[in-house]
């Protein structure tokens, strides 16, 4: 498996309603459920999950914030992975919906996972101001 690689999978039917996250060696997989859609953001990078634990917490930010800069990095992310550019690091498409609300957890999950990205592999995703 490459390192950097995300996938994130939408709409599958499920009519339960919690949040959980599985670890098994360098994959880590959230799923968020709520009464109809299921959202699975799967991420495989060593270290992430002990990286997420020295972060801001969820509600330190507002899931508006998070949406936002998520739009920007899954834009970026796409355009590089379409282009062939970094493919040790970016293995994959992210199917991140601008009309979709995903919640704060996911949100807050990708939005970290481009952070510890951009941090681990010295390659700038978005300018910031």
């Amino acid at each position: 498996m490459k390192p950097g690689s995300l996938i994130l999978l939408l709409f599958m039917l499920l009519s339960l309603s919690h949040l959980s996250a599985q670890e098994t060696s360098d994959t880590i997989v959230f799923d968020l459920k709520n009464d109809t859609t299921e959202y699975q953001l799967i991420i495989i990078d060593i270290g992430f999950e002990s990286w997420l634990a020295t972060q801001k917490p969820v509600d330190y930010y507002s899931n508006e914030y998070l949406r936002t800069w998520n739009i920007r990095y899954v834009t970026e992310w796409n355009y590089l992975y379409n282009s062939g550019r970094y493919p040790e690091y970016i293995g994959s498409y992210v199917d991140y919906r601008s009309d979709t609300d995903y919640g704060i957890d996911l949100n807050y999950r990708l939005y970290q996972y481009f952070q510890f990205f951009e941090n681990k592999y010295k390659i700038s995703l978005v300018k910031r101001r």
